[in-house]
């Protein structure tokens, strides 16, 4: 039986079964995880993730789709820069091919990226912009020189969310900023999706999260909650046909997504706000010992 990674509860129970991994969900803190955690999934953020979604996972259009997320990307600025209206050195963690890094740079924010694609590091350069590869726990130093660290729809992909934590607390500076936007497992979706819920989606998405048990982490990592809400994302029709492709695992879905994809229908914008993501943002507030 797994243990919960969160709370160490013994009280997990297997949720459902998808693409071949166990999902469970914590009696106690309500995380929803995937157990076993695969050893490892660099190879699933291919160009094909980022360009086709072919395999099943990823994007129809990466750059499409993030342009038309322009707007939820600055609303997210502006709530870390009520925080930080001095802004500083920023880290984007998974930052893919760079879309948020240009938006952030050009509001006067020192910032740079991290990313485990080579495919999506390449094009984030191509742009001329300061994006590493590798994975943020494989960072050498602990030495804390950021005012801001953020994971955009990231970290639910993320196999260690406490060594995570961990690293970021040391990263940031006294008073520095976590930001993170991930999938809320307790939304209105969620809710009446259930085991069909489209954020279920393995070995993609490894932990999923309420705004409660995110928000305990946070605390137990050594940051201090300053605000907690849902900001509206903006999504094409290519996408969202591309979401219920996956979710149904629909070949003709999959088909359709990509065959409207380049057409004026297919990138037709809808505004969703049914509160289906936590936007967390917390500050490093004291000087704890993590071990």
């Amino acid at each position: 039986m797994p243990t919960c990674p969160l709370d160490q509860s013994e009280e997990a129970k297997l949720f459902t079964v998808k693409n071949s991994h166990k999902i469970y969900l914590c009696q106690n803190c309500g995380l929803i995880f995937v157990w076993p955690v695969p050893a490892k999934v660099d190879d699933l953020y291919s160009q094909d993730y980022f360009e086709g979604a072919e395999k099943g996972f990823g994007y129809v259009s990466y750059e499409t789709e993030k342009q038309i997320a322009g707007k939820t990307f600055n609303s997210f600025l502006d709530e870390i820069e009520k925080i930080l209206p001095q802004k500083g050195k920023l880290l984007d963690v998974g930052t893919a091919t760079g879309c948020f890094l240009e938006i952030a740079q050009k509001r006067g924010w020192e910032a740079s990226g991290l990313e485990i694609s080579q495919h999506a590091v390449e094009q984030a350069r191509q742009k001329g912009l300061n994006v590493k590869l590798g994975e943020f726990n494989d960072v050498a130093t602990d030495k804390p020189e950021y005012d801001a660290i953020t994971f955009w729809d990231v970290f639910e992909h993320l196999p260690s969310p406490k060594a995570t934590l961990q690293k970021a607390y040391n990263l940031l500076r006294q008073g520095g900023v976590i930001a993170i936007n991930t999938p809320n497992s307790k939304s209105l979706p969620a809710k009446i999706m259930g085991r069909q819920w489209y954020s279920l989606i393995p070995p993609e998405h490894l932990h999923l999260f309420n705004a409660d048990n995110l928000k305990n982490l946070l605390e137990n990592s050594g940051f201090s909650i300053k605000s907690v809400c849902s900001i509206p994302k903006k999504m094409s029709l290519s996408y969202i046909i591309k979401v219920l492709a996956n979710q149904r695992d629909s070949a003709m879905l999959r088909r359709t997504s990509n065959l409207i994809s380049k057409t004026g229908i297919g990138k037709l914008v809808f505004p969703l706000s049914f509160k289906g993501n936590i936007f967390i943002l917390a500050e490093k507030k004291k000087m704890i010992n993590l071990n």
